[in-house]
C-alpha cells in the first residue's frame, strides 16, 4: 500500500510540482515481512509487526514530465507484488523578485533621466513583474528606452 505521494495506485497518474519526492507505504504478507524497492533501489524499512513493515525511498530527484515508479515488494517465497505509477512532475514557478520592476516603474526610471543603460542593468538584476506586450515596449521606448533595455525586458519576461 502506498502511501505517499496521495492518489499513488497501480497505473495511476500523480501530480506534483515538488522535488525531490520521497514514496512511502506499508508492506505486509502474511509469510513475513517483504523486501521492497523501489525503481530497483532497496527501500528503507522500519518493522510495524511480524507481517508489517513501513517502507521509505531515499529523496528521489525529478525530472519536469512523466516519471515512472515501480514499487516491488517480494516475499520469503520469492513471491513478487508491483505497484506502477506515474509522478507528472511540473516545478513551481520560480517566485518573483519582490524588486523586480513594472513597466510603469521604468517608464518612471526613464522619464527621471535614470540612463537607459543603467535601467537595463537594473532589469537584469532584479528581473520585471509583467509580461510585455509590443505596446508596451514602445511605450518603454517612446520614454527613452534603448535597443539594450528591450532586449534586457525581453530576457527577464517570464515564459510564455
Amino acid at each position: 500500500m502506498v502511501a505517499s505521494p496521495s492518489g499513488a495506485g497501480e497505473n495511476q497518474t500523480v501530480e506534483m510540482n515538488e522535488s525531490p519526492l520521497v514514496i512511502r507505504g506499508v508492506a505486509m504478507d502474511s509469510t513475513g515481512i517483504p523486501v521492497v524497492s523501489i525503481n530497483g533501489t532497496p527501500a528503507n524499512m522500519r518493522p510495524q509487526n511480524p507481517q508489517a513493515a513501513e517502507f521509505w525511498s531515499d529523496p528521489l530527484p525529478l525530472h519536469t514530465g512523466n516519471n515512472p515508479i515501480l514499487i516491488t515488494a517480494t516475499n520469503s517465497a520469492h513471491v513478487e507484488a508491483k505497484v506502477a505509477f506515474t509522478v507528472h512532475y511540473a516545478p513551481k514557478a520560480a517566485p518573483v523578485n519582490p524588486k523586480a520592476l513594472d513597466k510603469a516603474e521604468i517608464i518612471s526610471l526613464l522619464q527621471g533621466a535614470v540612463p537607459a543603460s543603467r535601467v537595463a542593468g537594473i532589469v537584469q538584476e532584479r528581473g520585471i513583474k509583467f509580461t510585455p506586450t509590443a505596446d508596451d515596449l514602445n511605450e518603454i521606448r517612446a520614454a527613452g528606452g534603448s535597443d539594450e533595455l528591450i532586449q534586457a525586458i525581453q530576457q527577464a519576461a517570464p515564459p510564455k
